[in-house]
């Protein structure tokens, strides 16, 4: 909280005043100390509960043990609330007392923890679980969910009008998933959330390597079978698909069983650069084709730089096939 009349940006003052009251007279100062560590199960709390009067008129004591003020922590947390604060309040609600404050006491502020109600994971874990499975179940023919203990994952505690929501699960499914739960007041956009985690393993048949496949090597359809995998394993590799198979290069040793992703392939080029091509140029309807070398790599369609390995010179020519370049004009 800020100090003085800063802090009123902060809190929502509910005065319980009643009606307009005379004015204090000079006789005695209302005397106020500050409790250092206060409780509340609510967000809103009487500065009787933050102060020890003493002195001053019996009826001006109530009157500022009255004034509430709501705290801006969340249930589990601490705010700090200081003697310019609670003054502040004062002038503000209880104008007429202002001239008649004194302070005594050591503490020159109040540290309010705001209890809450704790989240009862028991249930929030079977709910989310049962959220996973509902997305698993159409997917797989074959599944396993089991919560993991994460003891350092405490969640918060909720406050009384607080209802805790369970987020629908999308995504993918890996080998540690977390469904995430909401806690937040109905009708308002302001939320916290926090995860509860499962271990998952998912299977299906997905395409393998029917032999081991060396570095470098292409992939052929005789290299590729399939088998049942734990998808969940595999965590964000995305598996080749069937039209990136052909021509499919292996950029590390893959063994047998093992399945194919995208990261342990490149594509590979119609023309690669430094390689010989056969170099075509089309006039009309004569066509004289001449070995050249590809300065760029290319598939089919795209433009790369040839040079003419009898007349040095260098082009740009169209990719028309493997190996294959053409000059158009």
């Amino acid at each position: 909280m800020g100090n003085g009349l800063q802090c009123l940006g902060a809190l929502l003052i509910l005065g319980h005043c009643g009606s307009a009251m005379a004015v204090a007279g000079p006789a005695d100062s209302l005397v106020l100390a500050l409790r250092a560590d206060v409780s509340s199960d609510a967000a809103l709390v009487r500065l009787g509960e933050l102060l020890d009067f003493s002195g001053g008129d019996a009826g001006l004591q109530q009157r500022v043990a009255a004034v509430e003020l709501q705290l801006d922590c969340l249930p589990g947390q601490t705010e700090r609330i200081t003697r310019d604060d609670v003054a502040a309040l004062i002038a503000l609600r209880v104008p007429e007392a202002a001239d008649a404050l004194r302070w005594s006491g050591k503490s020159s502020f109040a540290r309010i923890h705001l209890k809450g109600q704790p989240v009862d994971l028991v249930e929030l874990t079977r709910r989310s679980q049962a959220e996973l499975e509902a997305w698993l179940a159409p997917r797989f023919d074959q599944y396993q969910v089991e919560p993991v203990a994460a003891p350092e994952a405490v969640a918060p505690a909720m406050a009384r009008d607080e209802v805790a929501t369970i987020r629908p699960f999308a995504g993918e499914a890996l080998s540690r998933t977390p469904i995430w739960v909401e806690l937040g007041r109905p009708g308002e956009s302001s939320r916290r959330a926090f995860p509860i985690w499962f271990a998952v393993q998912s299977w299906t048949k997905v395409p393998v390597a029917a032999h081991d496949i060396s570095t470098g090597a292409r992939l052929t359809p005789d290299e590729v079978t399939s088998a049942v995998v734990d998808i969940a394993a595999l965590g964000a590799r995305l598996l080749l698909a069937d039209g990136d198979m052909a021509g499919s290069i292996a950029t590390g040793p893959i063994r047998k069983g093992e399945a194919l992703t995208r990261d342990r392939f490149r594509q590979a080029r119609q023309v690669t650069a430094g390689d010989e091509v056969r170099l075509r140029v089309q006039s009309g309807a004569l066509r004289v084709e001449v070995r050249g070398v590809a300065l760029e790599s290319g598939n089919a369609g795209q433009r790369v730089r040839v040079r003419n390995s009898g007349s040095g010179e260098v082009v740009a020519a169209n990719v028309a096939g493997p190996g294959v370049v053409e000059v158009t004009p």
